[in-house]
This record gives structure tokens, C-alpha cells and sequence, in this order.
């Protein structure tokens, strides 16, 4: 069993004016506020408190990388960001592509087939690992698109773009470290965002999910 609860001096704060309800991750909320966790201890049975910070909800900015073709080198991006114009639609690409060495060569070949033959505009990868990372840069197809550099793990996600935008990375409540990446533009003189996460299933926990 596995369940969230707040911090009780936040459960006496006075209830905002009107129906609005407040929500956890307001801007109202102590920067140091602490998220509780009762989990069930194996060894003894019974369940255990433990609790970590509220996670850090503010974008920070993410670099990107294109391929100079004076250079023939990946380059990072020194933040130019033009706003998309005159677009009467866009393709979105997302696919977790497993984190298993399982047929690896025959699966990536297919996963770079789907690109190609989908040719989107934004992409967005989950289970994303250093192999795929050292594949991507010698890919032929992504050549054509800015890429977001965040910091190499066990598997992360990343995300691609035809246009040059402003990627940003944000945490939320996990038990595996992940973020929210997103990319950030101007549509057509509308301000968008696309974004890319990669869930914890946790179908066993409830609570965590329905949180």
C-alpha cells in the first residue's frame, strides 16, 4: 500500500476565497515544503514514513545541438530561437524505445525507418540510452534537426526539432529521477510548447497514480 501526504502545517492553512481549490504545486507553496511518503517496509511489515523535497518546479534552460554542415561537426546551438510562422500544421513523433539490448540493431534500424517515413517536425524519445545517443549522432535523418543535450543516465528522454527552439527541463514528484523536457516557441505568433515525459507506471500504487 502506498500513499501522499502533505505536510500537516499545510493542512492549516485558511482555505483560499471561492470555489478555487489550491493546488500542490501552486506558487504558494514553501519552496521547502516536504512531500510525505507512508511506504510498506519488507523487512518488518509495517508501514514506514519517509519523506523528500517538493521538487523543483521552475524551467531550466536545456542546450541544443544542430549539425554544421560547414564544419561537418554537432554544434551547440548559442541560443538563436526564431518563431515558427505561416504553418497551417505540424507532425509530432513519440516512442518509448525500450530500454533492452534485445535485437538491438534490427530495432533501431526500424525505430529510424518510422522517422524517416513519418518525418516530423518535433520528436520526442523515451528509454533514450548512450547507445541510441551515439547512434542518433551518425543517423543520416537526424542531421535536419536541433537536438536537446540533457545529462546522460541509465536512459532519459530527449527531444528533437526541426526549428530552432528553446528546450527547458523540469522535475516533478518521482521515484526515478525523471523530468519534464519541453520545447518552447512561437506557432503561427502563439506561444507553444511541446512537451515530452516519460510516467512511472506504478500500477500496483494507486494513491501515487490517482496523485
Amino acid at each position: 500500500k502506498f500513499s501522499i501526504l502533505r505536510k500537516s502545517n499545510q493542512l492549516k492553512k485558511k482555505k483560499p476565497m471561492g470555489n478555487k481549490k489550491s493546488s500542490p504545486n501552486s506558487d504558494s507553496d514553501s519552496d521547502s515544503e516536504k512531500v510525505w511518503i507512508l511506504r510498506l517496509d519488507k523487512n518488518t511489515g509495517k508501514m514506514k514514513k519517509v519523506s523528500y523535497d517538493k521538487p523543483n518546479l521552475r524551467p531550466q534552460p536545456v542546450p541544443s545541438e544542430y549539425f554544421d554542415q560547414k564544419s561537418q561537426k554537432w554544434t551547440k546551438c548559442k541560443g538563436e530561437v526564431r518563431p515558427i510562422k505561416d504553418v497551417k500544421q505540424l507532425k509530432l513523433l513519440t516512442y518509448n524505445l525500450l530500454l533492452s539490448k534485445f535485437k538491438f540493431e534490427q530495432r533501431i534500424a526500424y525505430f529510424w525507418k518510422i522517422v524517416q517515413e513519418s518525418d516530423p517536425d518535433f520528436i520526442c524519445f523515451q528509454e533514450f540510452t548512450e547507445v541510441y545517443w551515439n547512434a542518433l549522432k551518425e543517423s543520416a535523418w537526424a542531421k535536419n534537426y536541433y537536438v536537446s543535450v540533457v545529462p546522460i543516465q541509465k536512459h532519459f528522454t530527449i527531444m528533437l526539432s526541426k526549428y530552432p527552439v528553446q528546450f527547458y527541463l523540469t522535475e516533478f514528484i518521482s521515484h526515478q529521477g525523471r523530468y519534464i523536457l519541453f520545447a518552447e516557441s512561437s506557432i503561427n505568433a502563439e506561444k507553444t510548447a511541446v512537451m515530452c515525459v516519460h510516467l512511472e507506471s506504478r500500477f500496483h500504487d494507486y494513491d501515487y497514480r490517482t496523485h
